[in-house]
């Protein structure tokens, strides 16, 4: 049978429908999300999507979301990243899918793409044939799913010493804010900003990717205070409000040594399982629980928090293998640099 890719943005509609059936839509695939990406900078956002001749594209079988990011250093750094993973169709066949990664990869390679990257959040081992007809390595990558169809069991599934110390940090009166004023967006963005850093030696976003995400439908910045200080925050990314669809951790911080006895981080994870649970999600992401055959200390932190590990994994296409090689290498680096 003969598809049609095209580039060209489809109608919300077709869009809607697709995300409505496909057993991968996240928020990171989303016609708000594309939305976002076209007002950053630092980003250009490409969009394929797959149809059959027949039908043409209201009618589609797959769609890709591409983030093209580039900072100062541009050449080492462009990357072509997909967050969450292509939007496929359950009746999508295995051929369209291939020509539509396929053209994925071209598309990146044309706007200088170092490498391009599936960071899924589903399970897309059905599909694996695919990826590796197209020399795209798969990576063990894994993420922490927590359930939040109620609050009980919510509870029920935190490490019981971990939700002994969330009660007691939250009876010191710890308080929330879910919708954050610009001025308790800086301030969170200081604080996300240093934590990042020291955590994985790399940059975030500016402070106007934060405030503009913040304005978005799926998007929520969630914050914890004690006495007026803030001591942690988050990022949910979400669908609609009363959606089904997971929420998920998107960027988190916490002043953990300097309000230890508040455990910032655990009261934080809290606050986002229940916000989770009161936008009508029925799962919530804890994102990134690394390489599942390397141990990680976040890992067994939001496992703790009541996260059930799967493996997810990472799908990689290298267009400039030598720079990428390079710009590892250089990270490991600064890594090594820090211990």
């Amino acid at each position: 049978m003969p598809f049609k890719i095209s580039n060209i943005s489809p109608t919300i509609e077709a869009w809607t429908q697709l995300q409505a059936s496909s057993p991968y839509a996240s928020p990171f695939q989303s016609p708000e999300y594309y939305a976002f990406l076209l007002s950053q900078p630092n980003h250009l956002p490409l969009i394929l999507t797959v149809g059959s001749m027949e039908t043409g594209l209201n009618d589609l079988l797959a769609l890709i979301l591409i983030d093209l990011q580039n900072n100062h250093l541009r050449r080492l750094t462009s990357r072509a990243i997909v967050l969450g993973g292509p939007l496929i169709s359950p009746d999508c066949p295995y051929e369209a899918l291939r020509q539509l990664m396929k053209e994925s990869i071209n598309l990146s390679r044309q706007n200088n793409a170092v490498y391009f990257e599936i960071r899924s959040f589903f399970d897309y081992s059905r599909y694996s044939d695919v990826f590796s007809s197209l020399d795209m390595r798969f990576i063990d990558h894994g993420d922490c799913l927590a359930d939040t169809s109620s609050i009980e069991v919510i509870d029920h599934n935190i490490q019981p010493r971990k939700l002994t110390q969330i009660r007691s940090a939250l009876r010191h009166g710890i308080t929330f804010i879910d919708n954050p004023t610009d001025a308790q967006i800086t301030d969170f963005y200081a604080l996300l900003r240093v934590k990042h850093w020291q955590r994985t030696r790399r940059p975030i976003p500016p402070l106007q990717y934060f405030l503009d995400l913040a304005h978005t439908p799926i998007a929520s910045i969630l914050l914890a205070y004690h006495n007026d200080a803030l001591i942690s925050g988050c990022v949910a990314m979400h669908g609609p409000i009363g959606d089904p669809q997971t929420t998920y951790y998107y960027y988190v911080a916490g002043e953990n040594d300097l309000y230890r006895s508040l455990a910032p981080s655990s009261v934080i994870t809290y606050h986002f399982l229940q916000y989770a649970n009161k936008i009508g999600s029925l799962n919530a992401s804890l994102m990134g629980a690394g390489r599942l055959s390397i141990p990680f200390g976040v890992r067994d932190f939001k496992v703790k928090m009541g996260g059930k590990t799967i493996l997810t994994g990472r799908y990689l296409f290298l267009i400039h293998p030598l720079i990428y090689r390079l710009a590892s290498f250089a990270l490991n680096l600064l890594h090594r640099s820090d211990t």
